[in-house]
């Protein structure tokens, strides 16, 4: 899913020491951050349009110090593939500390948020990085596991929005519900991630629907892929 960019390859330091590897983390950012006005991220990965990947570590203070050429300088790319994987396990394991089910009569959805700043990234993959949470979202429904679709949405970075699509009925009212959401909480909270909403199958996150900011009403991005969505369903 992406690739690390301006990657230096010299022989210096061997690679991310133990301390480097125990505080990394990933966090998931819009690519317009990545611009000319944004900061300088030397290493990111494209997880879908519009979202990357990038590393970071957590200050005491409360805020993110981010790792770019500065701070990797001499890594060798399985290296940095070795800090990345350990971000990414330290970003799983952030703390789900509210559960809300949503939108319960219709399309339910979960809404998993915490104090960490690293919920929303776990939009990379919501199945393995939920720890258990999405299986009570349809009890009647095996477990999810790698085979599954879902609607998922990060408006910020403490909220997580996730619908496992099971019916044409709860899959439409529940990206409506969703929509809104993500685009309302985009538009107040400083630091949106995105106020799309998108498909995740295994191995891929992609945008499918957004809220108009006029209307509110959700708008298909990608026709294509809501037309397989509701394929699928009517299986």
């Amino acid at each position: 899913m992406g690739s690390v960019s301006q990657l230096d390859a010299g022989r210096g330091r061997p690679g991310p020491d133990e301390a480097l590897l125990a505080r990394a983390h990933t966090r998931v950012v819009p690519a317009a951050r990545l611009g000319p006005t944004g900061p300088a991220f030397s290493y990111a990965w494209r997880i879908a349009d519009g979202l990357r990947e990038v590393l970071c570590v957590p200050k005491p203070d409360g805020g993110l110090s981010y790792l770019g050429a500065a701070q990797l300088r001499g890594f060798g790319e399985a290296a940095v593939d070795r800090l990345r994987a350990a971000g990414r396990a330290h970003t799983a394991a952030a703390p789900i500390e509210t559960v809300e089910r949503r939108n319960r009569r219709t399309g339910e959805y979960l809404a998993l948020s915490g104090s960490s700043p690293f919920i929303g990234s776990k939009i990379v993959d919501p199945v393995a990085m939920t720890a258990g949470h999405l299986d009570t979202l349809d009890p009647s429904l095996p477990a999810p596991d790698g085979s599954d679709w879902l609607l998922v949405g990060a408006p910020t970075a403490h909220l997580l929005l996730v619908h496992r699509p099971s019916s044409m009925r709860s899959f439409l009212t529940a990206m409506h519900a969703m929509a809104q959401d993500c685009q309302q909480l985009c538009a107040q909270r400083p630091a949106p991630i995105s106020a799309d909403l998108h498909l995740w199958r295994p191995e891929e996150l992609c945008p499918i629907i957004r809220a108009d900011p006029e209307t509110g009403e959700p708008a298909v991005t990608d026709p294509d892929l809501f037309e397989s969505v509701l394929r699928r369903l009517r299986r």
